[in-house]
């Protein structure tokens, strides 16, 4: 869930700004996703970046991972103030109260994709519910060239409500498109990181 508001301890903490690096986080657009169990995953900052310790990885059968089809259209928008009242007499100064941030949904599509390849990533729906014991799941984002958004120290980013529609039909040379979607909680990104792997992260492959 995301962060609380209000605890005592953010009420009265010095906050302090942090430095400018001089540098710009440009990842690119996400072009393939990775989805892995939380559990399974292991990598440190330094394996995560090589082409061997992905091979090695995936390669491993008694592990939940899935790479997606190339990505078309994806999309992942900002989160929003979850608010309450507000210019209806019920504050007192009229100004809505924050309570919490909303969850983000992020959307794609897989075009051309085969029959089989979405059946394997369905089955991260059931290991992605957010129930008691939450997702199992997490997700690292595949960018142009050789840039991956994870959570920092190599973690992958939770993701929930794992969903893949059935293909539209139809149309003048048609490819069979699989339209998806996934769940972040609010202030997933607060512990993000971009990384430059040592490959182009376009070859990760099941």
């Amino acid at each position: 869930m995301p962060d609380r508001l209000y605890t005592a301890a953010d009420q009265t903490a010095i906050v302090v700004g942090a430095p400018n690096t001089g540098v710009d986080i440009v990842p690119g657009n996400v072009i393939k996703c990775v989805f892995v169990a939380l559990a399974d995953f292991a990598m440190t900052e330094i394996t995560l970046l090589t082409l061997s310790a992905w091979q090695t990885f995936l390669a491993d059968q008694t592990k939940t991972h899935a790479v997606t089809p190339f990505i078309d259209a994806f999309d992942l928008p900002p989160t929003t103030p979850i608010t309450e009242a507000g210019n209806d007499n019920t504050t007192w100064n009229g100004v809505p109260r924050q309570r919490s941030t909303s969850f983000a949904v992020a959307k794609g599509k897989f075009s051309g994709a085969d029959a089989t390849q979405i059946k394997a990533l369905r089955k991260l729906g059931s290991k992605s519910g957010n129930f008691q014991q939450g997702t199992r799941i997490g997700v690292i984002f595949i960018h142009e060239g050789t840039s991956i958004t994870c959570l920092a120290n190599a973690k992958p980013i939770p993701a929930y409500n794992i969903f893949i529609s059935d293909p539209k039909k139809g149309g003048l040379g048609a490819s069979n498109d699989y339209d998806f979607e996934f769940h972040l909680q609010g202030n997933w990104s607060t512990n993000e990181k971009m990384y430059e792997l040592a490959f182009e992260g376009a070859t990760l492959t099941n």
